[in-house]
């Protein structure tokens, strides 16, 4: 276990290195914390999850052997031993792949270590230890020092702050039937790292989520040009997904007008073709498909709106380095230049 709990070495603000706060440790610190930690706990949680899921080698790497472990795992026993196989060969297989899995998330959560580090901070609770932030006096140099491991950090870091009940919050995220019917890619897909490192959502590329704001009908510059955005490939995809689903669409009506009827398992594979074919139609249309959340969030900050909420930024709050901080959300964003 001392191998697989190394800590996670990160710079506070005064440059010194310190081990970073586990997401595993603060989940269970959180639990007695009340709703705010519990919420910034899941969110962090749901961001790993997303970039373990992403389409890269590793991750389809991790599903393919997951899929194919559990797969072996209930069959070759039955086939070679009877109903009642050999548990270390069920073990073998399921623990190969969790394992795996496992390895996987350290590798997540080091990568992207000094932005969770500044997630923590951004709500009052020390990257290194959890310890609550809360009262602390700020020394020349404006770092806070967390009385409880010496970790210095930045006061203007702390932007939404847990123990304040009027402070700003991130928007939440769809329920899920309303993702699925509007095709809204999930929060932790299109979370990414504000100018200060926290992370934060970023709106869908199609506005969904701000369609409840006062203000929506002002938005159609922005939609129009994040319309514009990778418009060429995603058309070519878009054509490309017609063939495979006009075949499929006939093979289907042909199985079904058929004399025999065609076989259910046919008829069920030419919907899962339909289906898969539809996917990739969608897709280009309303999901996040050749319009990364960086690309919508360089956008949306040159029409002067915050990426994550949609307020404008002009009313924003400013801080040093020519950021400025949302008053609606409190993620912190730099003007594009």
């Amino acid at each position: 276990m001392g191998v697989l709990r190394r800590p996670i070495m990160i710079l506070d603000d005064r440059r010194a290195s310190v081990p970073l706060l586990r997401l595993s440790d603060f989940r269970r610190a959180s639990a007695s914390r009340g709703p705010g930690a519990h919420a910034l706990g899941a969110r962090l949680r749901g961001f790993m999850l997303a970039r373990g899921r992403r389409l890269t080698f590793g991750g389809v790497a991790n599903e393919l052997l997951l899929g194919a472990s559990v797969l072996m795992a209930i069959v070759m026993p039955i086939l070679l031993f009877g109903i009642v196989g050999p548990l270390g060969l069920l073990g073998t297989m399921v623990g190969v792949p969790a394992a795996f899995s496992y390895f996987s998330r350290e590798t997540g959560e080091r990568k992207y270590r000094r932005e969770m580090g500044a997630s923590y901070v951004a709500e009052g609770v020390c990257g290194s230890c959890a310890y609550p932030l809360e009262g602390l006096v700020h020394e020349d140099d404006g770092c806070v020092v967390c009385p409880e491991c010496g970790a210095a950090w930045r006061e203007s870091r702390i932007v939404a702050p847990l123990w304040d009940p009027a402070r700003p919050e991130l928007p939440r995220d769809l329920p899920t039937w309303k993702r699925f019917v509007l095709y809204v890619p999930r929060a932790g897909i299109r979370t990414m790292a504000d100018a200060r490192g926290r992370l934060v959502p970023v709106v869908d590329p199609c506005l969904v989520a701000w369609g409840a704001r006062p203000d929506a009908p002002r938005l159609g510059a922005l939609r129009r040009a994040l319309r514009r955005v990778g418009l060429t490939w995603r058309i070519v995809i878009v054509g490309a997904a017609m063939i495979p689903l006009s075949a499929a669409v006939s093979l289907v009506a042909i199985l079904v007008a058929g004399e025999d009827g065609g076989g259910l398992i046919e008829v069920v594979l030419g919907l899962l073709l339909i289906g898969v074919t539809g996917v990739m139609i969608i897709e280009p249309l309303r999901g996040d498909m050749f319009r990364p959340s960086k690309r919508v969030a360089g956008l949306a900050l040159r029409f002067a709106r915050c990426p994550t909420c949609g307020d404008e930024m002009t009313n924003g709050r400013a801080i040093e380095h020519g950021m400025t901080v949302c008053t609606g959300c409190g993620a912190t964003w730099t003007a594009p230049d």
